[in-house]
């Protein structure tokens, strides 16, 4: 079978003083409008719109992805499925793929994540607030919970 796929070839550790100014800079970027962003993140919490937070989410991983001046090769982007819900699994190897899906596909879809990631300030509250799923991995009837959370959200027409 052929799968679609995203490639991030720029995404790698930075060699040379030049590549380490732009890393410097690029962290600082991130974390500056990872703050900026997150502060409207946690207004949108509070009135639990998860769609809006969802494209907030986007906006993000967009900006990023923009910043970094990382080249992206999709492949099989015209069998991404484009009608109401799709059902996406990732096995992402860094953060870069969480960036780079936001940056990507620009329609709404939850994550299913584990739960401790939901414990972090800001990051897990913009999380929670867009409707994502935590999934309690060393327990296998929470984590079912989590499925069955999971095919809800496909039912309302989330990816």
């Amino acid at each position: 079978m052929d799968y679609s796929s995203i490639h991030s070839a720029d995404c790698r550790q930075s060699d040379g003083v030049v590549d380490a100014v732009r890393s410097l800079v690029l962290w600082i970027g991130m974390v500056t409008i990872t703050l900026a962003i997150g502060m409207l993140a946690m207004m949108v919490a509070l009135v639990r719109a998860e769609n809006l937070m969802h494209r907030i989410c986007i906006l993000w991983g967009r900006t990023i992805a923009l910043l970094s001046g990382a080249r992206l090769r999709i492949e099989g982007a015209d069998r991404i499925y484009r009608g109401d819900s799709t059902l996406i699994l990732s096995n992402h190897q860094s953060i870069c793929d969480i960036i780079f899906f936001y940056a990507v596909f620009n329609k709404q879809f939850r994550w299913m994540a584990k739960s401790s990631l939901f414990r972090i300030p800001i990051f897990g509250w913009a999380m929670a607030g867009a409707g994502y799923i935590p999934v309690e991995r060393g327990d296998r009837s929470r984590a079912r919970e989590s499925l069955f959370r999971a095919a809800n959200q496909v039912r309302r027409g989330k990816s």
